[in-house]
């Protein structure tokens, strides 16, 4: 496989919105930046000035005459060829689609495709090879968007009052998260609800000493906070081995902050359960972001001895079950 590419493509834009074409209206340092190092056609035309025309122009090579995507609604031919297909096929890309595409396949993209909650308000999956797409335009798969009522005999009725009709159902939800893993807590022989402490930085809980834990981000790669997480308490650890201190516990002494949900994602498998998890505060640093540049600043450059952490000194580590010592034990 040789160089990476990546084909992207806006909506209803003019070529003077951008700087690198004398645009005034909006700064476009990222594109203007490409353009510097690349190539810019200052006399190609598009094939047509609506959106799906266009695109199927893009993806095909091929004249709007050709392709026969006259106008918006009308879908791209399943069998029309494409630049992803081509490359797919004869020189063994990987290829993916995110976003929306706008060129219609062949299926109802409005209907099964266009869900009511916004992206990263519930978890993205991206369909790499476009295998999905290919088999519902080859109409070897259907997607179907509703609501579950009841099931019946011949399948499952939905709150429409359609009914799939099925052979076999496979359930792919109805999962129940469980908070740190099912980890039993206990502090001083008591025991420890998470549903009832306050995340520090998103990765310590108040009152519970000596224990961190790893949650990544949901709206983007999840290691990218894991890591953050990591190096935070490599750097907290090494500053209690400076200073001599054998215990580290988040107190919350601020009564103007806030409990909220320890984050907000409309997913029923989260809902379920989200009383279980901790709690986050209504400001720092108790508030959990899921924002990488925010946490840079917050995990990476602040002060460890902040006001919130409790750090002890002993005059020999204790020993586990020692008073002020957290427990922990698989359920």
């Amino acid at each position: 496989m040789g160089r990476k590419i990546l084909f992207v493509t806006t909506d209803q834009q003019r070529h003077d919105a951008l700087g690198c074409t004398g645009g005034t209206i909006a700064r476009t340092p990222v594109v203007d930046t490409l353009a510097a190092n690349g190539i810019v056609y200052n006399r190609a035309h598009n094939q047509n000035t609506v959106c799906m025309p266009a695109r199927s122009t893009m993806i095909t090579g091929q004249y709007v005459r050709t392709h026969g995507v006259v106008a918006n609604g009308i879908p791209l031919p399943a069998d029309a060829p494409s630049v992803a297909g081509y490359l797919h096929e004869t020189a063994g890309y990987r290829t993916a689609l995110i976003g929306k595409a706008h060129f219609q396949p062949g299926f109802d993209v409005d209907t099964h495709f266009a869900p009511t909650y916004d992206p990263w308000d519930q978890r993205m999956c991206f369909v790499p090879d476009g295998d999905l797409l290919n088999a519902i335009a080859a109409g070897q798969a259907s997607v179907v968007t509703d609501h579950v009522e009841r099931f019946v005999e011949r399948g499952v009725q939905l709150r429409s009052g359609r009914v799939l009709d099925a052979d076999l159902i496979v359930t792919a939800t109805g999962l129940n998260m469980l908070a740190l893993g099912g980890i039993d807590l206990a502090v001083d022989g008591r025991g420890v609800e998470p549903g009832e402490r306050m995340s520090y930085r998103g990765m310590l809980l108040s009152g519970v000493p000596n224990l961190a834990v790893a949650f990544g981000y949901t709206n983007a790669s999840w290691t990218l906070k894991c890591d953050l997480t990591c190096a935070y308490v490599c750097r907290l650890l090494s500053y209690m081995d400076e200073h001599g201190y054998v215990q580290c516990t988040p107190t919350n002494d601020d009564p103007s902050i806030a409990e909220e949900p320890f984050m907000d994602f409309s997913s029923g498998y989260v809902q379920r359960a989200i009383h279980l998890f901790p709690k986050q505060g209504s400001k720092r640093p108790w508030r959990l972001h899921q924002n990488y540049a925010l946490d840079i600043l917050s995990l990476r450059y602040s002060a460890l001895d902040d006001g919130a952490l409790r750090f002890s000194r002993r005059s020999s580590r204790a020993s586990a079950g020692a008073p002020g010592q957290a427990q922990a034990a698989l359920a």
